[in-house]
């Protein structure tokens, strides 16, 4: 065993422990993780009793069926070795060892009572027995609670948190001083996840600067190009904060409270600053400036008036109620930083400053484009194998909703030739291209390929999400091009937390973060370790907790998922199962944010 280990392999070692221990999800955290960093990993996997990998009706299972002891299938993408075992032993590991080509990695699943290094995967729940007491070979274990005090007595052993792959990973390089082989002949893969998806966009994307003076009702969802500083003082005067009466404090008697004859009754409006009497009052509504000395006013409905006097009642706070000029905004303060993206508050907030235009960036002009063979558009015949576009309609009123220029192209077929025509006069003519559908890597699917032979660049063409993962970013002449799924569920979720991102950055948007929120999960659903997974779903809060629960069927084509949601469930790409009671993310949508 020592000889093909140090021979064959760099590195081989196992992962042991008992049913439901978790090996298989760690085993699949550890393959990715590695592989992220450059290595190239193997697996071996212990299965018990007779299993199947081909299916009955494909040809390899012909051929073992008609008695072929040994079947080697083969394409470009990958090669299966299928031998069928005649004497009914299991093959040992070193058997396998020997089939399995020089790898940086070789990880193995399950062979515990084999020699060779180990580490263990216990689960305090399952309370199985501990392997490490008897097994010589076990190096380590990764449990869900280093703290249990079963583990306290086990010598030299490191005990890893089963819940943190990558710190597994680190101490696994540390230990066999793991190096990567340079002309090893590696699988490569071309899947990003979707925070190093959301990192390209905003880094390959060109902010497109072309300014313009608008009047300030027509700026909502435009991009602020100039720095907004007040020219005034908000309040402009000091002024009452409510309906009373105002007195000089010095004139006033906090313990036994005042008497004090009311000299002017003062209303909301074009006033000049004036001075009162001392040892007076004034009656004065909301909004209204105050005269000098006037520094406090009591509440209307706290005070008795009569015969043309006021009583303040005691224990009146100096300064309540009293509105000093510039409380809200001081004369020459910064009020909105470009690159805001404006909304009705800002627009408020300027209309409030005396303000009636802005300089903002003008609208992208965004075109839309579904493509296939399969796709018409409503009105047209239904006829067999054919569907209408959802797609188009859907992402031009998103694309809306961010504040630019839509235009929704006709439908493309699948053909390079017509693709490529007018690819090249969107080009010219607009300042982001969407494609839905042909992301893919089918056949039929030339986006990629076309957007290759017109010398443009390829920036990502697969994500490893749920829904979404056919989604494909690029650029010609510094004009981004996204391609969609053809699916509409996949299509509506890239399109908001990715698309929508390089939308506002084309449009010289500040960056902002997604908005994510904590919630309990009243559901129950496996995911797939290695891929982000977005479910559709409704926030409900009950006894001031937030709860979310699934919202209609699963699955990338089916739009009902969506209508109902108020937001996504984010599931990260380390977990293999949700419970209820869990805590997950919920990301919501911003029509929900209010």
């Amino acid at each position: 065993m020592s000889n093909i280990i140090v021979n064959k392999h760099n590195c081989v070692f196992g992962l042991a422990g008992f049913s439901n221990s978790g090996k298989t999800t760690l085993t699949v955290s550890l393959i990715k993780i590695f592989s992220q960093k450059g290595f190239s990993v193997g697996s071996i996997k212990h299965a018990h009793h007779s299993f199947q990998i081909d299916q009955p009706g494909k040809d390899s299972w012909k051929h073992r069926k008609a008695g072929s002891q040994e079947v080697i299938v083969s394409s470009t993408k990958r090669i299966a070795h299928i031998i069928e075992r005649q004497n009914g032993k299991e093959a040992n590991l070193k058997e396998l060892l020997s089939l399995s080509s020089k790898k940086d990695i070789l990880i193995v699943e399950g062979f515990k009572k084999e020699q060779f290094p180990k580490l263990e995967v216990w689960r305090e729940k399952e309370n199985n027995e501990i392997l490490s007491f008897k097994d010589k070979d076990i190096f380590a274990i990764a449990t869900d609670n280093p703290k249990n005090k079963n583990l306290e007595n086990i010598n030299k052993i490191n005990i890893l948190n089963l819940n943190d792959p990558k710190k597994i990973v680190e101490f696994l390089i540390y230990k066999f001083k793991l190096k990567k082989t340079k002309a090893l002949n590696r699988k490569t893969t071309n899947e990003i996840n979707f925070d190093q998806a959301r990192k390209i966009i905003l880094s390959k994307i060109k902010p497109l600067i072309k300014k313009e003076t608008v009047p300030l009702q027509d700026c909502n969802s435009r991009v602020l190009l100039n720095d907004v500083y007040s020219k005034i003082n908000l309040p402009n005067k000091n002024n009452a904060a409510v309906d009373g009466f105002g007195f000089n404090y010095k004139d006033y008697d906090p313990e036994n409270g005042s008497n004090l004859k009311i000299s002017k009754v003062i209303k909301a409006g074009l006033q000049q600053v004036f001075s009162v009497k001392e040892d007076t009052a004034v009656k004065i509504f909301t909004g209204s400036i105050l005269p000098r000395p006037i520094n406090t006013i009591a509440m209307q409905e706290e005070c008795k008036e009569k015969n043309g006097c006021v009583f303040i009642p005691p224990k009146i706070k100096e300064g309540i109620n009293f509105r000093p000029a510039g409380e809200n905004i001081r004369k020459h303060q910064l009020v909105i930083k470009s690159g805001h993206l404006l909304n009705t508050t800002e627009i408020g907030l300027a209309s409030s400053l005396g303000m009636k235009n802005l300089v903002v960036n003008k609208k992208l002009k965004i075109v839309i484009v579904s493509t296939g063979n399969e796709i018409i558009q409503a009105g047209e015949k239904l006829n067999s194998g054919l569907v209408y576009d959802s797609n188009g309609p859907m992402i031009f009123n998103s694309c809306l909703e961010t504040g630019n220029e839509p235009y929704l192209n006709e439908i493309i077929k699948d053909n390079p030739e017509k693709l490529k025509f007018f690819l090249k006069k969107l080009i010219k003519n607009y300042d982001l291209i969407i494609f839905s559908g042909g992301a893919s890597e089918g056949e039929e699917d030339h986006i990629k390929s076309v957007i290759n032979d017109m010398k443009g660049r390829i920036h990502f063409w697969r994500l490893s999400i749920k829904p979404g993962r056919p989604m494909g970013f690029a650029s010609i002449n510094d004009v981004p091009i996204f391609c969609l799924p053809g699916n509409p569920v996949a299509a509506q979720i890239c399109f908001r937390l990715l698309v929508e991102t390089g939308i506002k950055k084309r449009m010289a948007a500040l960056n902002s973060e997604i908005i994510k929120i904590p919630a309990i999960a009243q559901f129950n659903q496996k995911c797939k370790i290695g891929r982000k997974e977005f479910l559709r779903g409704k926030l409900f809060y009950k006894n001031n907790t937030s709860y979310v629960k699934i919202n209609g069927k699963p699955g990338a084509g089916v739009l009902t998922s969506l209508s109902g949601a108020n937001g996504l469930i984010e599931v990260g790409e380390n977990i293999d199962n949700v419970m209820v009671g869990d805590i997950v993310n919920f990301i919501p949508f911003k029509e929900a944010l209010l």
